[in-house]
């Protein structure tokens, strides 16, 4: 396609441009009649670890750092261990509340369940869920006399029952996921090391093990080679692993991400927004980045510790601010269909379809391949009418990159390892 200049095209109802490069673009059509899901839904889907506990660091200027972050990606749930000994905890979570963010907390195996249910109960209100044990196959566990794996059953069984036994319906009704892993392996039973013939005892399906309910949600740390992109390991084993422990659960992913030390700050950008755009492609109840800010584990943050920005939060905070929907009714609204037809390379692309109260659609496409594979040509054509339409790049900002003619009945594009955004205008 070296021949067409630019980066995209458009035919209208008047008149049909570059006609001869849209020749090459031979694969056939792939007619879709899709019904769109709320733009605020897909904001919903996200959320990103932080640290309520910590005063150190940039954690240290909680007020005047890292809720104005927050804000600025319209983030509406945060992740965080839970500690009653740290007195900052409690007044920050409800701060966080009070503008319109809540915390999923998860609790160190070692804190009774009495002392559970009265700190949950205090914070009720700014609350999303509660989590099991992080990580306990590594972190350690000695809980009623048992370790890994049964003494992490154990707890998670209580955990469960303690909270949907509380008097308080805000806190009985809470979201319960299961708790993590370090290794997805670890959720199978039994589960076998590489090259190691000998089984080991895993996690094991959560949903029978007891004979009652013990979750809500199942769970997942699905971090990835740096060599990897995002997509390709979730059919691979993320959510095979995942649903050895919750077979049939919704998922709530508490921890993904890439760390700088081991891709470019431009791969962690279009990798860590893929991760957010795949998995609610995928259903996936919601996502966790890790983290906001860089910590002991390297450079996952998307911020420095210094409060500069990375590639990660830019293109992040652009593509909430251009699907951001601030009506009334923006998470209620019947969202109809858009019929379209997409053709060309479009073996690795993938895409989400959106649409906001205001009627406005918003196609948003990306090739999922590693870093450094290149783009993809694609024509989509409208089979519903449309008035007009703009394509925006999040990568480069929110501003409007191209906009089409009047009634557009098809648009040629190229589709690229960073998403990009076609608003669409229907007539």
């Amino acid at each position: 396609m070296k021949h067409i200049t630019g980066w995209l095209r458009f035919g209208s109802s008047i008149s049909v441009l570059v006609t001869a490069a849209l020749a090459l673009l031979p694969l056939p059509s792939h007619a879709q009649s899709v019904t769109p899901r709320r733009t605020w839904d897909f904001l919903d889907s996200q959320g990103i670890n932080i640290r309520l506990d910590d005063t150190s660091g940039p954690y240290n200027k909680f007020d005047t750092w890292v809720k104005p972050r927050l804000a600025e990606l319209k983030m509406r749930h945060v992740r965080s261990q839970y500690r009653w000994d740290y007195s900052n905890v409690q007044p920050r979570a409800l701060s966080l509340a009070s503008s319109g963010i809540k915390s999923t907390l998860y609790w160190h195996w070692n804190y009774d369940m009495s002392s559970v249910r009265s700190f949950t109960e205090q914070l009720a209100g700014a609350l999303d869920a509660i989590e099991g044990p992080n990580e306990s196959d590594i972190e350690g566990i000695n809980y009623q006399g048992f370790g890994w794996p049964e003494g992490t059953r154990r707890y998670q069984r209580d955990l469960y029952n303690t909270l949907k036994g509380s008097s308080n319906t805000t806190v009985s009704n809470l979201p319960i996921i299961l708790t993590s892993v370090s290794w997805g392996r670890k959720l199978e039973n039994p589960y076998y090391f590489d090259g190691n013939p000998t089984p080991q005892e895993g996690l094991g399906n959560m949903e029978t093990w007891y004979g009652s309910p013990v979750m809500t949600h199942g769970s997942g740390h699905w971090y990835s080679m740096a060599s990897q992109n995002p997509e390709q390991p979730i059919d691979d084993w993320h959510l095979y692993y995942s649903r050895k422990a919750a077979p049939t659960k919704p998922l709530i992913l508490t921890e993904c991400g890439y760390n700088t030390t081991g891709v470019t700050e431009t791969t962690q950008a279009n990798y860590n927004v893929r991760l957010y755009l795949e998995h609610f492609r995928r259903d996936i109840s919601r996502t966790f980045l890790f983290s906001l800010y860089d910590g002991p584990d390297g450079g996952f943050g998307l911020l420095r510790n210094n409060n500069a920005t990375r590639p990660s939060f830019q293109i992040i905070k652009n593509m909430n601010a251009i699907l951001f929907d601030s009506a009334s009714n923006a998470s209620t609204f019947s969202t109809g269909s858009f019929d379209y037809t997409a053709s060309g390379t479009t073996a690795n692309t993938r895409s989400v379809l959106l649409r906001k109260a205001n009627g406005k659609f918003y196609m948003v496409w990306w090739n999922a391949v590693p870093s450094g594979n290149g783009s993809q040509w694609i024509r989509i054509n409208f089979n519903t009418l449309v008035a007009s339409s703009n394509l925006y790049r999040p990568a480069n900002g929110t501003g409007i990159n191209w906009s089409s003619p009047t009634n557009p009945t098809f648009i040629d594009m190229e589709v690229t390892e960073a998403p990009v955004i076609i608003e669409i205008t229907q007539r």
